[in-house]
This record gives C-alpha cells, structure tokens and sequence, in this order.
C-alpha cells in the first residue's frame, strides 16, 4: 500500500513536471538562438554576444525583479484551489492581471530613464561597444513589457489551478514563434540585434492573445466574480502585497548576484565576457528543466498546503527533490563529456571555444548546487513562506560578493565562479534549514 500511494505522488510530479520542462526549456532555447545568431555574425561577434548580454542584464532588472507576479499567483491560487474556494481563484487572478497591467505601462513609460541608468551602470572602458548595440536592442525589446507582465500572471494562476498543459502551450508559443522571427529580421532583413529584439516583442503579444483565447476556453467561469468590491477586498489584498513584496525582495537579490557576474565579466575582456554568457546560457538551461519540477512542486504543497494536507506534502517535498536532483546530475555529466560541443554550437570563434573550456568544470558542480537550491525555491513559493525565503537569498547574496571580493585578486577568472557556486550552495541550504527549524511548526 505505502509503494502504491508513492508511485501515485509520483505520478502527481510527473503529470505537471513533464510539461513544465517541456515548455521551460524553450526560454533558454530563445537566448541560445540569440547568441548563435550574433556568434556567427561575420563580424564583431564577441562585441554582439556581449551586447545581448548587457542587453539581457537591464532585462533581468525588470522580469527577474517583477517576476513575483509568476510565483506568487502559483502559490495564493494553488492554496485556493487546495481550499476549493472557487471565488478567490479568480480573484486571484483578477488582481494579479491588475498589477500585471499597471506595471506594464508605468514600465513602459519610464523606460527611457530606466534604459539610461542601467547602461551607465553597466559601461565600462572594457564594453563601450557592445553598450551601443545593447542600447538599440532595449529600445525595440522593452515595448513588449506590458504583454509580458500579464502572461507572467496568467502563467501564475495556470500552475496553481494544476494546469501545466497550458504554460506549455504558452511558452512553446512564445518561444519558437520569437526563435522564427529572430531568425527571419536577422538572417532574412539584415536587422541585427534590433531584429532580435523585434522577434521578442511580435512573440510576446501574439502569446497574450492566445492565452486570453485559452482562458475564455476552459475557465469562463471566473467572469461572474469580475467584481471590483470584491476584487479590492482589503485583507486579501493586504496578503497579495505581502506575498508578492516578499518575493520581489527575493528577486531583486537575485538580479544583483547575476547582474554582478556580468557586469565582472564584462570588465575583463570581450572574449570573457563574451564565453561567460555561452556559459551562463548552459547553465539557464538547466535550471529552467530542472524549474519543471520546480514548478510542480510549487503547485503541489501550494494545494496540500491549502488543503492542511500535511502528509501528502511532505512527501511531494521529498519526491520534488529526488527528482530535481537527479536532473541536476544528468545535466552535470553532459557538460563534463560533451562540453566542448556544446560550445562549438555558439561560435567558430576558436579562441572563444578554447577560453570557455576551463570554465565547464564549475558548469557541472552548479547543475547539481543549483538543483537542490531551485526545488526549494518551489516548496517556498507554494507555501508562500516569503519572509524565510527571502532570508535564505539575503544569507545566499551576501556570501556570493564576500567569497568574490576575497577570491578576486588570486583566481581574476575562476573567482565568479566559485562565488557563483556557493551562492547556490548557501541558497538551498539555507532554505533547507529554514524549512526544518520554522515550516513545520507553521503547518
């Protein structure tokens, strides 16, 4: 009987994790085709491989820092849903498509002021280069930030209401439909990164439309609640905020650890920074397959947390885990033996392909770090313990830029590395420990 109800919690994993990973690994796809794009451009591929990154830096201020809307709609809908209360499923997701908005368009309005200071943060004498290609690229890519907003909160509430099939579809079609286009105004009308960065907002409202087609599909249901007395109901929206600032804050520390290790990288020379990047697209892939359990994580003890399901839990925690740990090794062994070849898919560049190769060891030892780190990140943001998460990434960032600023001046290009790797270390222990010492006397 135990076996059975074990391969049954399984079963629950998979049935969301398969479309989560599915669909996760067509965002590093789009960066990846990017980078493929600009490293074999004839000329100046180092420089452009840079300014997407740069690009892709100022961008991460704004996504990774709002991406709140993401997680903290999959955990408040999940609990609604483990509760069965259908009215504060849509609720949920009406406030969440409200803030979703709003930020859109303020974003969109202050984006000049935020694209000057986040380039001269990022310039230095070692990038002036690639900060003017990295310029004309956040100017085309930022007018999809509003559609991006409201997908994050729709993609929110998809994976709280235990639907994975959704997302799925949504990524995969954003996804490919931005790798065709960036193809198209690259390779066919000579664009260069304006053409990448076009792609990116064409593919980002076709998206919204097909998600809001999906919602009037199978969720009609949530327009009789569409009322605003009940929308801005003051304690629900007082947990809303409290949820989501929790995780902005976490977030925002997020941003700062790899906005430092691109903005360090950049500071050493081109073909560093430019290998840095084909590494970090690597390693994006990883985490966002390993994300698919993750994610159904997230659904999981978001439901068996609202449902007082204490049992069912613990056990979607454990199982979570192993999953996303075995992930993390298998992507370990691929970039220990076959590396080199992932590297050549980038460039032709040979002495980028041949700075990289040093760096693939700490490639591998993150995948497996990074994986315990990320499934604990799932367990948090669908019990919505904010304020421990929150305190694991501050203890996490902190020793990220103590272990760089003491590593800098004997290991200049492994350093990063190394800060990197005990930055997601300290993330999944810390919330490990949390877990142990306060969750369970929470629920």
């Amino acid at each position: 009987m135990p076996s059975m109800k074990r391969d049954s919690n399984n079963k629950e994993i998979l049935k969301l994790a398969i479309p989560n990973i599915l669909s996760n690994i067509t965002i590093p796809l789009l960066g990846i085709v990017d980078t493929v794009l600009m490293g074999h451009e004839p000329e100046q591929a180092a420089v452009l491989i840079g300014a997407i990154g740069l690009g892709g830096v100022v961008f991460n201020a704004i996504y990774w820092n709002f991406g709140f809307l993401r997680m903290g709609t999959t955990g408040l809908t999940a609990q609604a849903f483990g509760l069965g209360d259908e009215q504060e499923q849509a609720l949920t997701l009406f406030r969440a498509l409200g803030i979703g908005l709003i930020l859109g368009l303020v974003l969109l309005a202050i984006s000049p002021y935020v694209g000057r200071v986040g380039f001269q943060i990022l310039e230095n004498s070692e990038n002036g280069a690639a900060i003017g290609y990295a310029r004309q690229y956040f100017g085309v890519r930022i007018l999809a930030v509003p559609a991006v907003m409201c997908l994050f909160a729709i993609r929110g509430w998809f994976f709280g209401m235990q639907n994975a099939v959704f997302p799925l579809i949504l990524l995969t079609c954003v996804n490919l439909l931005n790798v065709a286009l960036s193809v198209y105004f690259v390779k066919v009308a000579g664009m260069g990164v304006e053409g990448v960065a076009l792609g990116t907002v064409v593919a980002q409202f076709t998206t919204l439309t097909v998600a809001i087609a999906l919602l009037l599909k199978k969720y009609r249901w949530i327009g009789k609640y569409f009322l605003l007395k009940l929308i801005s109901i003051p304690n629900k929206l007082a947990r809303f905020f409290f949820v989501n600032g929790f995780i902005f804050i976490r977030t925002t520390l997020l941003f700062f650890v790899f906005a430092g290790f691109s903005y360090y990288s950049s500071a050493v020379d081109e073909a560093y920074f430019a290998m840095n990047q084909i590494l970090l697209e690597l390693f994006y892939l990883m985490s966002y397959a390993v994300d698919g359990f993750a994610y159904a994580a997230e659904s999981l003890v978001g439901k068996y947390f609202g449902a007082k399901n204490m049992k069912d839990l613990k056990k979607s925690v454990r199982l979570s885990m192993i999953w996303g740990l075995g992930f993390g090794l298998l992507f370990a062994g691929l970039y220990l033996g076959f590396g080199q070849y992932f590297l050549q898919v980038f460039t032709k560049d040979q002495a980028l392909i041949a700075s990289g190769q040093p760096y693939i060891f700490w490639l591998a030892v993150i995948s497996i770090v990074g994986a315990f780190a990320f499934i604990w990140d799932g367990v948090y943001g669908g019990a919505t313990l904010v304020v421990e998460m929150a305190i694991s990434m501050a203890i996490a960032t902190l020793s990220f830029f103590i272990a760089f600023y003491f590593l800098k001046e004997n290991y200049p290009k492994h350093a990063i590395w190394i800060a990197l790797t005990l930055y997601m270390f300290m993330r999944g222990v810390g919330q490990w420990l949390l877990f142990d010492r306060f969750v369970r006397k929470t629920i």
